[in-house]
């Protein structure tokens, strides 16, 4: 056996596997960002969910009071640490029913009202805003 002079090594796997180190160490750190990401917009939208909620129920809560389409203030509350702001009914138009004369106090009138409310979470700031449109059934000039 003939020992003869070493061969230079290239280094052609150091090379290959500093690569692959690289590429591997990209995807973990994008990997880890998507992940981050998707954590905070699943946050964002339960957040926005439970405003969406609270602002939906505090408009349930208006609705309720039958003082609430006679001009009531704008009403502001706070459910579920969300600050909430119901507006004041706005009556968009109004029907005499059929069978009822306007010159009777006691006719009946379809008033249709647009509802605006909306919410903000006091700890996230998430926001929602909804407008509403209910009909109503009312004695007449019910609807200013």
């Amino acid at each position: 056996m003939t020992i003869g002079r070493p061969q230079p090594q290239r280094g052609f796997a150091l090379v290959i596997s500093l690569i692959l180190l690289a590429v591997l160490s990209l995807i973990a750190a994008s990997s880890a960002s998507l992940s981050r990401f998707d954590a905070q917009r699943v946050s964002f939208l339960e957040n926005r969910a439970a405003v969406k909620d609270s602002s939906l129920q505090a408009l349930e809560q208006a609705l309720s009071d039958p003082a609430f389409l006679k001009g009531a203030a704008t009403r502001d509350l706070s459910l579920n640490a969300v600050n909430v702001t119901v507006a004041v009914p706005l009556c968009t138009r109004a029907t005499t029913m059929a069978g009822f004369s306007l010159k009777n106090p006691l006719s009946l009138e379809r008033a249709y009202w647009r509802l605006d409310v909306s919410g903000q979470d006091t700890v996230s700031s998430a926001a929602f805003r909804a407008r509403q449109g209910i009909r109503t059934i009312q004695t007449a000039a019910g609807c200013p």
